[in-house]
This record gives C-alpha cells, structure tokens and sequence, in this order.
C-alpha cells in the first residue's frame, strides 16, 4: 500500500504522524511511504532519517495527495489539503467533527473515508490515541502554568511548588478525566496544594484510586468550587460543556476575583468551549490574554510545543492501526477491529460519526452498516 505523510499545516503544529522507525516497519511488510519533505524536522527528526528508514522523499503537496491511497496525519487537513483529496482515499487523523461542521461537509462530500482518531478505541475503552494526547497536554498545561507564574513573565514570582517552610500553591484542575488527572499528578509531584474537581462522587471516587495521596478531590456542589479557587495561583480546566449541556458556565466571570492576585488560568479544553466565561482560543503565535486582570492560555493543540515528545507517543499508538489497515485493506480492518470501526466517521459521502449527526441534525449511518 502507498501511504502519504503530508507535513502538518495548522499554526503552531510541529508534529509528524510518522518517525522513522514506523516508516521502517511498514516498509518491512511491503509498503510504500511518502513523506514531504521537511515533515517530520519540527519534531527533531531529519529527511535523510526517514529516508535511512525507506521513506519517499517528496517536495510538494500535490505528489503526496495524488499518489498515496491512505493520508496519515495529526491534525485535520487545511483548505489547499481538502482541495487534493479524492474519492475512495483513506485520511486518518484528529478530525473533531463535533467542533467543524464545515470539514465534515467537504469530507462528506468528497466521498473520503475518515477515521478520526479521537474516536478509535482500545481494550476497556479507552481511546489510545487521545489517551496519549491527553496526558501530554494535562502535563504541559502544568509546565506552561509554572513558567507563567515567573516574574521576567509577568508573573508573581512564584515556584509552582513545594518550599519547606512556605505555604504550597494552590493548583486547581476542573475534570478528572484523563488530562486532569495528568495535571494533578505533575502539579502534586512538583509540591503544590492540588485540587481536583469533577461533578459527581462517582467521578472523583474513580479518579482518586490513580491519584498521588496529595491530590484533594472535591465534588463542585454548591459553592465548593468557589470555596477552591478562591486564592488560587492556577486554574487548569480539562472539561467540555457540549452545546445545551447547561445554560450557565462552570466558572463565570466573576469567579476570577477569587483567584489570588497574578494567577493564571489554562484551558485546555477551549476548542470544545463552554466551560470558562472569559476563555476564547488563541494560538502560540500570540497564546496570552487577560480578562478581569487574570492572565488566559487557550491553545487547543497544547502538546504541539512539546513535539518530539508528542509525535513519539502519537507515532507509537498510530502505527499498529496503520499497519493492520495496509496490511488487509481499510474496510476488511474495519470489519476485525471493532475499536478501529469506532474512529470511522464517514464513508462513501455518508456520515457514520453519531455525536456530529445529533449535534447538526444530519442523517446517520452506523459504521457497522458501512464496512
């Protein structure tokens, strides 16, 4: 099979689907790769190592689109990517079709075979390509947060951590899945007063048995999450609120006056919204604003800054999903991996992404029905 790795073009990505030793084993079964040239260097690794490993070098786009029957990826394809898809092409990648009407439509109707692979799902359910993601960014959300807090930053001057003698700072993190907990875990190995919340026993029960002893865990009922923030050094939210979830936000604007005077507030969770009054995206080209006198990061892709060590995770779950489909063909993949069905999202111009469907009131065609 021809497999293309395009070089990522949203702002600020400098990850790479593929490192070399991926491309080694796939050519070791037979395959071919492409790989545009300059791929893979925002994340430490050079043309001729992929070309040391069996990888196509190519200069230009064009070539890599036209040629390759499965496009692997990090991010979803941009508008001059979108234009070089063709029918019957197999792309795998973040797609998020609940946050981009729009890509759904043009893959819809490019009659592309998506797989995204926020949705692809391994043993127990856990999604191991999000799952690898997710810690890397609540880890980094963590890092981020700490460097912020510098004074030659703007910060306080304060040491996100634990000084003997000294009162800890405090770190609160909204959501105990897995980027929380990742969050709490660094901010808890560094020293500081950390507090996890979710919004049910269940949730924060589940969480605690993965957790440091140092982590509190609350449950934000009534004004417990107000109680948490208030003196707060950092806030770190990891939670999605999906359109008509609730009328209100999770931490309003007039939450950020209970946070101590030079504290940071990390989004983690902003390309999905709802959760923070005062968050709104940006970029790493310009990551910083400030409302209420609060400093705000809100860059979706926050694990891009950290790219070899992301590109090597993401690199490490994608590969076996990538060979057994080079291997037997997209759809007989499909048919024997359950969890590989999962991540299918749309088919032939049919839409088999369920959340995307309610979410936009489109018809829905089970991927099961689809393969």
């Amino acid at each position: 099979m021809l497999i293309g790795v395009p070089r990522e073009r949203v702002p600020g990505e400098l990850r790479v689907a593929l490192v070399p030793g991926g491309v080694a084993a796939l050519t070791r079964q037979g395959h071919r790769v492409l790989l545009e040239a300059g791929a893979g260097a925002g994340s430490g690794w050079s043309d001729a190592a992929y070309r040391e490993a069996g990888a196509e070098i190519i200069e230009g786009l064009e070539q890599i689109y036209g040629r390759a029957e499965v496009i692997v990826k990090v991010k979803e394809p941009v508008k001059e990517e979108l234009n070089l898809l063709r029918e019957g092409q197999v792309l795998l990648a973040f797609l998020m079709f609940s946050k981009n009407r729009p890509l759904l439509e043009e893959l819809v109707k490019r009659r592309v075979i998506g797989i995204g692979w926020e949705k692809v799902q391994g043993s127990g359910g856990v999604r191991p390509v999000l799952a690898a993601m997710s810690e890397i960014s609540g880890v980094a959300a963590v890092l981020f947060a700490a460097d912020l807090l510098r004074s030659d930053r703007g910060g306080p001057g304060i040491i996100l951590g634990g000084i003997s003698g000294l009162v800890p700072p405090k770190v609160v993190i909204l959501g105990p899945g897995q980027v929380g907990k990742a969050a709490a875990r660094t901010a808890a190995g560094l020293g500081a007063h950390t507090i996890l919340v979710g919004y049910s026993l269940e949730q924060v029960r589940a969480a605690r048995s993965e957790l440091p002893p140092g982590v509190c865990t609350i449950v934000a009922q009534g004004d417990a999450l107000a109680h948490c923030l208030d003196g707060c050094q950092v806030l770190i939210n990891t939670v999605t609120l999906r359109p008509g979830e609730r009328d209100e936000h999770l931490v309003p604007r007039s939450y950020l006056k209970l946070l101590a005077p030079g504290a940071v507030v990390i989004d983690v969770a902003v390309d999905k919204g709802g959760a923070v009054e005062t968050s709104r995206p940006t970029t790493w080209d310009d990551p910083i604003y400030v409302e209420e006198g609060v400093r705000h990061v809100a860059i979706p892709n926050l694990p891009a800054r950290f790219p070899h060590t992301a590109t090597t995770a993401l690199a490490t779950a994608v590969l076996p999903y990538l060979k057994t489909i080079a291997a037997a063909g997209w759809r007989a993949a499909l048919r024997a991996d359950a969890g590989l069905r999962a991540g299918l999202v749309c088919v032939d111009g049919r839409l088999t992404d369920e959340q995307a469907a309610r979410l936009y009131g489109l018809s829905y065609h089970p991927a099961e029905d689809e393969v």
